[in-house]
């Protein structure tokens, strides 16, 4: 199946579970744990450790863990020990969150890989948990090259995950 196309299936998925508003850690960290099993690395914050095991799935905030929070994170870290990000803003992760982005330099191989190339998100939404939670199944059902190729390198994709995203 598609990156696209489990992306898509995903996200709708979540978004009848639990709206259109902001998920809090408890609800991130239930549904990957339901979506990933074993392969789940949990949810953290800016400045918490994230796990150094390849091939697992997490989602990190924005804000360091003494404060409320404020955007969540896609993170995938490989089999090889890559960690890709994905931003539903397209931010660069080196930027948003360079804490983060130095540990999964030294713990890993390489530098941490910016997973999208255009938002998906509106400024206008508190959708980020649910879109990086659809994102890291992508990952999980087409692999990391098919997503990437859709997400990042492929813009038709983009510009029409783009357009079914927007809310």
């Amino acid at each position: 199946m598609a990156a696209k196309t489990v992306f898509d299936k995903t996200f709708r998925s979540l978004v009848d579970e639990f709206g259109t508003g902001p998920m809090d850690d408890l609800a991130i960290n239930a549904a990957g744990r339901r979506m990933f099993g074993r392969r789940w690395g949990g949810v953290g914050s800016a400045n918490a450790s994230f796990p150094a095991i390849p091939d697992r799935f997490f989602v990190l905030n924005t804000d360091p863990a003494s404060k409320p929070g404020v955007h969540w994170v896609g993170m995938y870290r490989s089999p090889r020990g890559q960690v890709y990000a994905f931003d539903s803003y397209a931010r660069s992760i080196r930027r948003l969150i360079p804490a983060a982005a130095r540990r999964a330099e030294k713990e890993g191989r390489g530098p941490a890989a910016d997973a999208n190339a255009e938002a998906v998100q509106t400024d206008n939404s508190d959708i980020c948990g649910q879109l990086s939670l659809a994102w890291l199944n992508a990952v999980r059902v087409a692999g990391i090259t098919e997503t990437n190729q859709e997400f990042v390198r492929d813009s038709a994709a983009r510009s029409a995950l783009r357009a079914q995203v927007a809310l």
